[in-house]
């Protein structure tokens, strides 16, 4: 019963993981657009004029998704993740965001993308206080549930 449970946890929490990446992208786009407008003339040249439109970027994150992907679930062990202390679970995130901004650094090297050096840092850096938030969120919610202390089944042998 609880395995089974766990499995449905662990299975949301990777669809949650995923869709992080998406949310991490839209919003340090997003940042990136705001720090041009509203940083001081001085600050502004440190920033590149011309910013690629969202959909490019989007584009770049569907072709790293095949990748991404099998990170997150080597990185993450969705399978046994209710089981983990909160600090290894963060240790394992710390793990994946150091994993991830090699490999779609790798990517973006490789195929000589124009992908701009602030949206690329701070989508990482949002990836990983993200996929904090979702165990965070996960933490609670299996603690809101006593999934892990009350629901034991005991037997006497």
């Amino acid at each position: 019963m609880f395995d089974r449970q766990f499995r449905v946890y662990g299975n949301l929490l990777q669809a949650a993981d995923v869709a992080v990446a998406f949310l991490a992208l839209s919003m340090a786009y997003f940042f990136r657009t705001l720090a041009v407008d509203l940083l001081p003339e001085q600050w502004k040249s440190t920033f590149h004029p011309i910013l690629l439109p969202f959909g490019q970027y989007l584009l770049y994150l569907l072709a790293v998704l095949p990748v991404w992907i099998p990170i997150l679930r080597f990185t993450q062990r969705y399978s046994r993740i209710c089981q983990l202390s909160m600090t290894q679970q963060l240790s394992q995130i710390g793990q994946f965001t150091v994993v991830a901004a090699l490999a779609v650094g790798f990517f973006v090297f490789t195929f000589k993308l124009d992908v701009s050096r602030s949206v690329f840092f701070v989508f990482l850096g949002l990836s990983g206080l993200l996929l904090v938030l979702n165990r965070c969120f996960l933490y609670w919610v299996l603690k809101s549930r006593n999934i892990n202390e009350h629901n034991q089944v005991k037997i006497l042998i």
